[in-house]
């Protein structure tokens, strides 16, 4: 008899810790968690990630912070795309090809936008985003 683990069947496991740290920062910095993301695949062996869709306020200062079960932001690339497609934002730089762990940016338009996470060059099965907000003065 032959006992083992599959990583497709196994759960996504962001270390608490890991999760406590990035709330306890975002509000140190005079952030709201706006909400918590699970980043995962679609499917078993399929390659996409799952998408949200986010209604975000004019004149709010956006953050969004990406842990994923490796540690770091590795291998996640998180875009924030316009109703139209177009990225206004992105952890993810193409030219350097550098992960950050987090995004800022403010909302020049109320409106919905797709937050859109991506595999990248990684085995990386899973993660979390936060997604936190400050009203701008």
């Amino acid at each position: 008899m032959a006992f083992g683990t599959s990583n497709a069947n196994a759960q996504c496991n962001v270390d608490s810790m890991a999760q406590v740290k990035v709330l306890k920062d975002l509000s140190k910095n005079g952030y709201r968690l706006s909400k918590s993301y699970r980043v995962q695949r679609t499917c078993r062996g399929c390659n996409n990630f799952r998408n949200y869709t986010v209604i975000m306020t004019k004149g709010n200062t956006y953050t969004l912070v990406v842990v994923s079960s490796e540690g770091g932001s590795e291998g996640i690339i998180a875009n924030f795309k316009e109703l139209s497609g177009a990225i206004i934002a992105s952890n993810y730089d193409a030219n350097s090809k550098k992960f950050y762990t987090s995004i800022t940016f403010q909302c020049n338009r109320t409106a919905p936008y797709y937050l859109n996470f991506l595999p990248k060059n990684s085995k990386t099965s899973c993660g979390m985003a936060f997604l936190a907000f400050k009203m701008t003065k």
